[in-house]
């Protein structure tokens, strides 16, 4: 690894020669791809450029808070699937094995594309500290090189999870056809608790009495009693010699002895256990179908999930697109500058005021990605990714690109 530390400018080692952009170009030179208002000011640019990046820092964010849960639910499935009793079980077992290792990869493309993106947005932000100390030369060589780095690297991790999310689809629809190839009939998730749902189902009586039975005749054993009690209060009047007590003694024993047939029906019936209880003596068809609907049911969530992650991947190549359009306007800029030094001073000044108006908003980004890289553990042996790692986390500020195998680093003592 060649390395080399300057304290005032930066020293240049370059990997290829510069390319020299036409002073034409310059004349709409927006890093974003929109002509330059020359009575704008640079409220209205930060604005321009803030709003995009603001988009990405924003899905960033999101991406970090629900990639963690879905790995979650990724292994939670796995084992789900692992407990049914269905036919190729092992087949779909292996199956959700691949795509939580595939989630998990996604996961760490990503963290890889946040620490490369992290890298290159210091050293921008370095470059722009250090643009009134650097000669315009070494200014254009590192910008060309951010440039050719930025163009290397590739962050198609939404076209990933589209692929992952059709995948699980598929399986999902085999899932269920081997489910059902059992004969079992997946609840439906909203009313599997539903006692109503449940009886609808073919079974055999669970206890003697789970038909009901027993509970229709207490039921109509209490209206006769309430109706003999009835009677026995209208006959009050004729007989006054009665005590009332013997009435009220009687009623307390009617009631007393329904409510203790009505507590033993209920508790020969499961209704007074709690639902843990309630699913141990439930049949062996009814827990599959309990397990396959809560299965599918978890599936589907899954995939809900990834439809809704896939444009929160997308942030990775659009915040490289912003960032290479802001450095290829600034490139430009002093290039049009070394060709024609007084001429071309104003647009260079423009261009700064620009990149400082800017820099708010990249600094944001920092934020948002090293969240996104907190978000799941990494532990990848790829070379790259850990020196992109050292850069972040170190008190030097540091560039890497990679030609021939070749490993190029220019650092900046950081005294912030």
């Amino acid at each position: 690894m060649a390395s080399m530390i300057s304290s005032q400018s930066p020293t240049i080692r370059l990997s290829s020669p510069n390319t020299i952009g036409t002073i034409d170009s310059l004349k709409n030179a927006d890093p974003f791809g929109t002509p330059i208002n020359k009575s704008s000011t640079v409220h209205q640019g930060r604005f321009a450029v803030g709003r995009p990046i603001s988009g990405c820092v924003a899905n960033l964010r999101d991406l970090a808070l629900s990639s963690r849960g879905l790995y979650r639910a990724f292994r939670d499935t796995r084992g789900s699937v692992s407990r049914l009793n269905i036919p190729e079980r092992d087949v779909f077992e292996a199956e959700w094995t691949a795509f939580a290792d595939r989630y998990k990869n996604l996961l760490d493309d990503s963290d890889l594309a946040a620490s490369q993106l992290i890298a290159i947005i210091k050293v921008f932000l370095v470059l722009q500290s250090k643009k009134g100390d650097a000669p315009e030369d070494d200014m254009i060589s590192e910008l060309d090189a951010l440039r050719q780095t930025l163009i290397e690297r590739e962050y198609d991790l939404g076209s990933q999870c589209n692929e992952l999310r059709e995948d699980v689809r598929r399986d999902c629809a085999k899932l269920f056809e081997a489910i059902n190839s059992e004969g079992v009939t997946p609840l439906d998730s909203k009313t599997s608790n539903d006692d109503s749902k449940i009886s609808e189902l073919p079974s055999k009586p669970i206890r003697a009495d789970s038909d009901g039975s027993t509970a229709r005749k207490v039921f109509i054993l209490w209206r006769i009693l309430n109706v003999v009690d009835r009677l026995r209060r209208a006959r009050k009047s004729e007989t006054q010699n009665q005590p009332e007590r013997k009435s009220n003694r009687s009623k307390a024993i009617f009631k007393g002895n329904v409510t203790r047939k009505e507590k033993k029906s209920r508790q020969a019936r499961g209704a007074d256990r709690p639902p843990a209880a309630k699913q141990r003596i439930q049949p062996p068809h009814l827990s599959q179908a309990s397990a396959a609907s809560a299965t599918l049911e978890a599936i589907k969530e899954i995939l809900e999930k990834l439809e809704k992650q896939e444009p929160l991947f997308d942030a990775f190549p659009e915040l490289a697109k912003h960032l290479r359009n802001e450095i290829d306007a600034y490139l430009r800029a002093f290039e049009a500058v070394k060709a024609f030094p007084g001429r071309r001073r104003k647009a260079l000044d423009d261009a700064q005021a620009r990149v400082v108006a800017s820099s708010k908003f990249w600094r944001e980004c920092l934020v948002a990605l090293n969240a996104e890289l907190s978000a799941v553990e990494v532990d990848s042996p790829d070379p790259v990714a850990r020196l992109l790692a050292i850069a972040c986390g170190s008190r030097i500020y540091s560039a890497y690109w990679f030609n021939d195998d070749t490993v190029f680093v220019k650092e900046w003592s950081n005294k912030d």
